[in-house]
């Protein structure tokens, strides 16, 4: 009896359906089908189909944040190559204003230089001879602080006019400070007030009062026009002189022209 039943209990144990689930599937006409499923596989495939999942996730959350860094990054560097488009338009356009200035300037330059070297032919040898002193520049005075450029006297029907620059040579890295006068006399070496004002006393061509000049403060050059006519009570403007003082008095330049009429 006992032998019975340890073998009725080591069939159960041993049964090979202890180890599989049977599944069943009834269909419409009352069909039924049933498949044996190993445990085991079974819950493998779980865990597998739990671990895709997570993994999966994972992968489109990541996917999600990294497109979004992308759009963030590819907005950004579009409004830099916008700027850079923009600056780079400003550039050509100074580039090409301060390439109009140049040619602006050195056409000007031209025609200064043009025009003086006219002004100086109009001085003919029979003139000279007539007013017996020789035509130049007369004793003049550099420095190396300012100079004078562009120096263009023109003869007219009742006078002169003369145009000139200034010029800081310093480069422009500092600014320089000073008086301007431009004193012009007839063939008598006469300073008849009306060409010489603010400097009305001139003694020997030289300012009594420096600082009667005009002031000037220039960093790279200053332009001066200046227009001088007889009338009824002076004769022709014949001698100019441009002096230039700086604060403390010092002449720092001197230009002198004389016959230009």
């Amino acid at each position: 009896m006992d032998s019975d039943q340890k073998i009725s209990q080591s069939i159960k144990e041993n049964s090979p359906g202890a180890e599989e689930i049977t599944i069943m599937i009834m269909g419409n006409i009352g069909r039924i089908r049933s498949f044996t499923v190993s445990r085991r596989i079974l819950l493998w495939v779980l865990l597998s189909l739990f671990f895709y999942i997570i993994l999966s996730l994972f992968i489109i959350n990541r996917f999600i944040d990294i497109r979004s860094r992308y759009k963030t990054i590819a907005n950004k560097q579009k409004e830099i190559e916008e700027k850079y488009d923009g600056m780079e338009k400003d550039l050509l356009s100074a580039q090409q204003h301060a390439a109009n200035l140049e040619s602006y300037f050195k056409k000007m330059e031209g025609k200064n230089t043009g025009s003086e070297t006219q002004a100086s032919v109009q001085n003919s040898p029979s003139q000279d001879r007539e007013t017996g002193s020789t035509p130049g520049t007369g004793s003049d005075v550099t420095s190396k602080f300012v100079d004078i450029e562009g120096l263009n006297i023109r003869k007219v029907d009742s006078g002169v006019v003369i145009d000139f620059k200034l010029v800081n040579m310093n480069s422009g890295e500092k600014a320089m400070e000073g008086y301007m006068h431009i004193l012009v006399s007839d063939r008598n070496n006469n300073f008849p007030s009306v060409w010489n004002a603010p400097s009305r006393d001139v003694k020997n061509g030289i300012p009594s009062e420096f600082r009667s000049g005009e002031h000037f403060v220039i960093q790279r050059f200053k332009q001066y026009h200046r227009e001088f006519m007889s009338d009824n009570s002076t004769e022709t403007p014949s001698n100019i002189i441009i002096l230039a003082y700086d604060m403390s008095g010092n002449l720092i330049i001197k230009k002198v022209v004389r016959n230009v009429s």
